[in-house]
């Protein structure tokens, strides 16, 4: 019988081997180290990542472990990636190892990769958190999650499929259970500034501004440097109803410190330039940073603009040398003078507008001022439009736009419209804590997985005095406009008509007497708040002589008191953070995508589909599509937010045009956007009137018959078919004529009306009967709101007349 081959094997001496699951990991170094920019070095040893939670005082994770990470460190190391490329790779992939240990899944196997990156995974659960946020973090308990973005999940999970590929993980394995497939990537949608926020913005900022640049401009033609300090500089009038009071603030740093510098002058005018710029151009961040000298205004009118706007020209490119040899080149005749194309140098031009809709504005004096200014205190002749200097005016590498924003809108006190929801919470955090002297700080985390958490910690320290005036003075402001400087205590309570309010009356310094509307919860921590203010000024005293107003709301010591420089008391963003009240939600948020998108909303016009706002702007259709597709953005929140505001009226019991009287009412306007709407959608005449193109006719002589069998007599349409109107002088005498609420129409309807003068010389034998169809058409104009009637006015003096009538 023969003998079976596995005997003889089965003989054979066996040899001993090395297996890597007895091998010394701790010996066998996999370290790996990135260079960054700013010679930032991060290291790491892959053979941490062997142990579990990836770190070497736990013991070995599963023995093939070390194989399989060896086989993703040998990759890494001979990779042709950037630095920053595989180091986003290792942090990822110890954040993967981390997750899987802490949930005791195995990283290389089926339960790991479903566990992780599968359709029910934790990165599927962490995306869902972060796309299902609640309005502020004060609204989250201790230790919720916040969860991941689409974008960083995205990058996640590709980074971690394929270093499973490189550790040996099959291709069918991957796919089968690495199920949660790339989401598409919403960056948002921005939310533009309300009319009366870019109102406030360009009312302060104008001449904040050009007190800067004056100021700096003499200083630096004096001494030949920058100044440290500047006094009365100019930020705007206190503009409630109709108040005409100069507002003043100083400016300083301390000089023996380089780094804080954001509220240095000509940081502030740079930054005030910024937003000015970006209002003026409407471009992008990216490009304003871009800007270089010279620059200059190179025509006043181009074919197909209106002369709103001017040509302004300047250059681009990532260092000065680069503009310079540019200069050269042309010099030379190496190359023309063309436009920047990708990295390279060259021009780039901007529609720059001359005077916008708010009366602050006056384009072409900033551009000049700020070049000016600009290019006098840099040496450089290609410099840059924008830059900052530190304390001793040296320019630095980085123009901070977020550090120099928050010291404008702290300096300007610009605050969002959007305050009342803050209202509430703060009157709990207040009354906590001057009952009983606590409150929560509220931080987010970074826990060892990676995600980010909400941590609340109840403390019983002390607030400093400036830190309580503060978060008193915000919900104060929370609750009304009304100007609070020189407010005095006490105030007068009284029941409001409306249910579940009450009038509040504060008198003034000035003598003045004002009132606002709260409801009636909030008129116990308004006396918490009084019975404060009084400890510090108080009304009388038995000891010592009165010196000081009683202020309801005072900065400073006791007796010692006094009232805030500017428009508003001093915020810190700081002490937000702490409440767990997120950026933007007091103090406004401003950048140039909310500009950029306020000034799309303005020039968005739905009788050219949007062609005037996408050649400003210089987007394409696509992208403009995708933002109006459905309409006007800001139109359709508009009439969201009252639609709802409706519906809780009639939630209540009101019918429906009780509840619409109810909300135009609050809101005080005059018409409810989606009523307004409504009409918007009636075909538009080229007159500005809206019809259904069937003329009926109260009077006058009705051509329509005629010209409907001329049409058909020349086959312009078949017989029986309709034309539409097209007698748009009798609108007037028309059953179906409807007036539209609307800037653009009832320009249209100015500029018809304004073109009926034009047959008054030519035949002056009909100039009374011409004059009779005039004063009908303006009687139209008295049935509109004046503000609309003074935009479309605006609107005809830069333009001209509706270019169908010229």
């Amino acid at each position: 019988m023969a003998k079976s081959p596995m005997a003889a094997l089965l003989k054979q001496p066996r040899v001993k081997t090395t297996s890597s699951e007895n091998a010394d990991v701790t010996d066998i170094s996999m370290s790996l180290s990135f260079k960054l920019k700013k010679d930032e070095v991060h290291n790491y040893n892959l053979r941490d990542f062997c142990h579990l939670e990836c770190d070497p005082n736990n013991s070995l994770a599963t023995p093939n472990r070390f194989d399989l990470v060896r086989k993703i460190y040998k990759k890494l190391s001979s990779s042709s990636l950037t630095d920053e490329s595989k180091l986003n790779r290792v942090k990822n992939l110890k954040r993967y190892l981390f997750l899987c240990d802490r949930k005791s899944l195995n990283p290389f196997g089926r339960d790991g990769i479903d566990g992780i990156l599968g359709m029910q995974g934790e990165l599927a659960r962490q995306e869902k958190l972060a796309n299902e946020p609640m309005p502020f973090r004060f609204n989250y308990p201790d230790g919720a999650e916040l969860g991941i973005k689409t974008s960083s999940a995205n990058t996640f999970a590709s980074h971690i499929k394929d270093l499973l590929a490189i550790a040996g993980c099959s291709s069918s394995l991957i796919e089968k259970y690495a199920r949660r497939p790339n989401q598409r990537t919403e960056k948002g949608t921005t939310q533009p500034h309300t009319d009366g926020e870019l109102e406030t913005i360009l009312s302060r900022v104008q001449p904040y501004f050009f007190s800067l640049a004056d100021g700096i401009s003499d200083y630096f033609d004096k001494h030949g440097e920058i100044p440290q300090r500047l006094s009365n500089l100019f930020i705007g009038v206190s503009g409630y109803e109709g108040d005409t009071n100069e507002v003043k603030i100083s400016l300083g740093s301390r000089v023996d410190n380089t780094c804080i510098s954001s509220h240095l002058p000509f940081n502030q005018m740079m930054i005030s330039g910024y937003v000015l710029f970006c209002y003026y151009t409407s471009f992008n961040d990216t490009q304003v940073r871009d800007v270089r000298h010279p620059l200059s205004v190179i025509t006043q009118r181009k074919e197909g603009r209106t002369e709103r706007y001017v040509r302004v020209k300047g250059y681009k490119a990532r260092k000065g040398s680069d503009v310079e040899a540019y200069f050269v080149g042309i010099d030379e005749g190496e190359f023309e003078d063309s436009e920047a194309k990708d990295k390279n140098a060259g021009f780039i031009v901007a529609d720059f507008l001359k005077r916008g809709r708010h009366k602050h504005t006056d384009g072409l004096k900033f551009i000049n001022k700020l070049s000016e200014v600009s290019k006098k205190c840099n040496s450089d002749q290609y410099g840059k439009l924008f830059y900052s200097v530190d304390s001793h005016g040296k320019i630095k590498k980085t123009f901070d736009v977020n550090g120099l924003m928050t010291a404008l809108t702290f300096n300007l006190g610009l605050l969002s419209e959007n305050r009342t929801v803050l209202s509430s919470y703060l009157s709990d955090v207040i009354c906590r804590y001057l009952d009983k002297g606590e409150w929560e700080r509220i931080t987010t985390t970074t826990d060892s997985t990676g995600f980010k958490t909400i941590s609340r910690k109840l403390t019983t320290e002390k607030m400093k005095s400036t830190r309580v005036s503060s978060l008193v003075y915000v919900f104060v402001r929370s609750l009304t406009d009304i100007p609070l400087k020189g407010a005095l205590i006490p105030l007068t309570y009284k029941e409001s008509k409306s249910k579940g309010d009450i009038e509040v009356f504060i008198k003034y310094e000035d003598g003045a007497e004002r009132k606002f509307v709260t409801s009636t919860r909030f008129k116990n921590t308004l006396k918490k708040i009084e019975a404060r203010s009084e400890t510090l000024n108080p009304l009388t005293s038995t000891n010592r002589e009165i010196t000081r107003p009683a202020y309801f709301l005072p900065m400073g010591v006791r007796s010692e008191t006094y009232q805030w420089e500017g428009h508003e008391m001093p915020v810190r963003r700081k002490l937000l953070a702490d409440l767990g009240i997120n950026h933007g939600a007091y103090i406004l948020s401003i950048n140039s995508r909310r500009i950029r998108t306020k000034n799309s909303d303005n020039l968005y016009i739905d009788e050219d589909g949007g062609k005037f706002a996408r050649d400003i702007l210089q987007h394409s259709k696509e992208t403009q599509g995708r933002k109006y597709v459905d309409g006007h953005p800001t139109g359709n929140m508009r009439q969201m937010s009252q639609g709802l505001s409706v519906m809780g009226h009639i939630a209540d019991g009101d019918s429906v045009e009780v509840a619409k009287t109810k909300v135009r009412k609050l809101l005080g306007i005059k018409v409810l956007a989606y009523d307004e709407w409504k009409k918007s959608k009636t075909p538009s005449n080229p007159n500005g009137v809206a019809c259904n193109g069937k003329i009926d006719l109260k009077e006058g002589k009705n051509e329509h018959y005629a010209a409907q069998k001329f049409a058909e007599e020349n086959s312009i349409i078949n017989e029986g078919e309709d034309i539409t109107c097209f007698q748009y002088d009798l609108c007037i005498f028309c059953k179906n004529m409807q007036l539209i609420d609307d800037v653009y129409s009832v320009y249209k309807l100015i500029s018809f009306i304004d073109s009926l003068y034009d047959p008054i010389e030519k035949m002056p034998e009909r100039a009374e009967y011409l004059l009779s169809r005039i004063e009908r058409f303006e009687s139209l104009l008295e049935m509109l709101p004046e503000e609309t009637i003074e935009d479309a006015e605006l609107l005809f003096e830069e333009n001209g007349r509706y270019f169908l009538f010229n």
